[in-house]
């Protein structure tokens, strides 16, 4: 595989993959991930995100050159392959040189997202995949994130992109969609059992610390049955996004078609009398 190295400094992305949350991440997304990267498939792929765990998800795909990149670099004892450093706003590659490209949450690492799409596309090749996994919003993990931007967390370096704006740039930039956004996980954003965590802080309160063992045994069984509900109805409010899109081998040509819209309108706009009266003047000029 070719795979290119640089040396590497510590981040606030790095923290989120190295704490208990980022293990917890990791590990739901990868069973999830797994069926759309088979799907990936061609001469170059690049998956730029700063989870390394993750990146192994390519290893075992139908692709003949894997390049890993990371956009904040981690420190050298937490690698697992050598990657490239670089800027999703400016890729050092060649206009549509890839074959598939996979942004795992990296688009939640750069000031302007749009700029981001623009770019990927711009080295994507026509029928090449993009797939791009990121934090719902509007999920419980929007609720962190907002703690997050106050108090120091793991989350803290994430700016989360709203999907309705995403799904906007993908349908304007010629990316089409192979199947329907995926939203799971709506689990509370935390690593462990919430009343173990509260059970913790109490203390010497043995009367809190008993009523929580009263109502221990039930919340295992309601948190079950509220997710099987949400998976049910699919309601797009899952803490994780998964989203699965194709280069279009036609390039849609907007001013073309501006072009053609305003000559349809200045003939529409003529009168129908003005025709009638040019041709009756070329038929006389002939005869």
């Amino acid at each position: 595989m070719n795979r290119f190295s640089l040396r590497r400094s510590d981040s606030k992305a790095e923290r989120l993959w190295s704490s208990a949350l980022g293990a917890k991440t990791c590990a739901l997304q990868m069973p999830e991930l797994a069926p759309l990267i088979r799907r990936v498939h061609g001469d170059v792929v690049i998956w730029v995100g700063d989870c390394q765990d993750a990146g192994a998800a390519l290893e075992g795909c139908m692709i003949r050159h894997t390049i890993f990149a990371v956009q904040n670099q981690a420190p050298s004892n937490a690698l697992k392959q050598t990657t490239l450093q670089v800027d999703l706003t400016n890729l050092p590659f060649a206009n549509a040189s890839l074959d598939g490209v996979v942004l795992h949450h990296g688009l939640e690492l750069v000031k302007d997202p749009r700029a981001a799409i623009k770019e990927v596309v711009r080295v994507l090749a026509p029928g090449g995949k993009l797939l791009i996994c990121g934090f719902n919003p509007f999920s419980l993990y929007g609720l962190r994130r907002l703690y997050a931007r106050v108090f120091p967390d793991p989350m803290s370096a994430h700016a989360l992109v709203n999907p309705i704006r995403l799904f906007d740039w993908l349908a304007l930039l010629d990316l089409r969609l192979d199947c329907r956004p995926k939203y799971f996980d709506y689990s509370l954003p935390i690593s462990q059992n919430p009343l173990g965590w509260i059970n913790e802080r109490l203390g010497s309160n043995s009367w809190l610390k008993g009523k929580i063992k009263k109502v221990s045994p039930s919340f295992p069984g309601a948190s079950h049955r509220l997710k099987k509900l949400a998976l049910f109805s699919q309601l797009p409010f899952g803490g994780l996004l998964l989203v699965s899109a194709t280069k279009q081998a036609t390039s849609v040509n907007m001013q073309s078609i501006d072009e053609i819209a305003n000559k349809a309108k200045r003939r529409s706009l003529r009168p129908a009398a003005l025709h009638n009266i040019s041709v009756n003047k070329k038929t006389n000029i002939e005869i």
